[in-house]
């Protein structure tokens, strides 16, 4: 199966401001080449990152008011990814999935960056990924707070932007051709493809909204229920208004919270139940949910030949 979902497990660091293993070798399966990790960082302004054991990839900027994002991050033949907290006490890392060999992660991310600014731009990862490609893990870094990022498929009419924070991670689909789309405000931000999808994933062109039976802003709702067929599915979350907010998706009847500051418009890999749903909460009940990808148990294995066909018997 592509992505297998798992109760959430949460590792800590134990040392401030370095880079440190984190061993999920108990928690996922032995062919494993990536896990999705929430990053929560629980307080206002401090650096956090995480990369593939092994890498050199550096990047730890600040994830200001942004304090849940979630990753698809690599890990080597051991199980071990890397994490970094410039606070430990204030880091965990929370882990709700894994990857299998249908997915490739780099041990240092290709810089996908733009070279334009104010309007959506073709992102080819052709070169870098496989020819297979459908979705693409992404980590975005911005030397300044308030500059604005977008990203989604190729042929996509979405327009959500929104500020970034200076650090935030995102999964979108590509086309047929291996692109999907960035927008950026400043040359100040940079994408970096972390790795690849080639099964167990399908893109929605234009995201479909998940109203759902908002209840009050305290509690978790249900959201409409996703494609069928679905085991999981990235959400977008994007605010109504100028100002950072807190929300979160997770499957029906989980009971782990991860609700935190999140990007203006950010996005979450999550399970669903069997009937498709997942539950959300959020701060503001004008906030929108998207589904803009799903995740499936993959392609349908191949037909049975019997013995008596193959040698031409009847």
């Amino acid at each position: 199966m592509p992505v297998t979902w798992i109760t959430p497990v949460t590792k800590t660091l134990g040392a401030d401001a370095t880079w440190t293993d984190i061993d999920v070798s108990a928690n996922i399966g032995g062919t494993a080449t990536a896990v999705v990790v929430h990053v929560v960082i629980d307080a206002i302004d401090k650096d956090g990152g995480v990369r593939k054991n092994g890498s050199t990839d550096a990047r730890v900027q600040s994830f200001e008011m942004t304090r849940n994002v979630t990753a698809i991050v690599g890990v080597d033949g051991s199980q071990i990814f890397e994490g970094y907290a410039e606070t430990d006490a204030n880091a965990s890392f929370v882990i709700t999935g894994w990857l299998d060999g249908d997915y490739t992660a780099n041990t240092n991310a290709d810089d996908v960056s733009l070279a334009g600014i104010n309007a959506w731009t073709d992102v080819d990862i052709s070169t870098e990924s496989s020819s297979a490609a459908l979705m693409a893990s992404l980590e975005m870094t911005s030397t300044v707070q308030t500059l604005t990022c977008g990203i989604r498929v190729n042929g996509s009419t979405d327009d959500r932007r929104q500020q970034l924070s200076e650090h935030g991670f995102w999964q979108t689909g590509v086309d047929g051709s291996y692109i999907f789309e960035g927008y950026i405000n400043n040359l100040a931000t940079d994408f970096f493809l972390l790795g690849w999808m080639t099964a167990g994933y399908t893109d929605i062109t234009n995201g479909n909204s998940l109203a759902g039976a908002e209840t009050a802003a305290s509690g978790y709702f249900d959201l409409t229920a996703v494609t069928a067929g679905a085991i999981g599915a990235v959400f977008e979350g994007n605010a109504s208004g100028a100002a950072e907010r807190s929300w979160h998706v997770r499957e029906k009847g989980a009971t782990t919270d991860l609700y935190f500051d999140m990007s203006r418009d950010g996005c979450i890999s999550a399970k669903v139940d069997a009937s498709r749903l997942a539950e959300a909460k959020k701060e503001v009940a004008g906030d929108e949910i998207f589904e803009i990808g799903y995740y499936t148990s993959g392609a349908a294995p191949a037909a049975t030949v019997a013995l008596w066909q193959l040698l031409g018997v009847s």
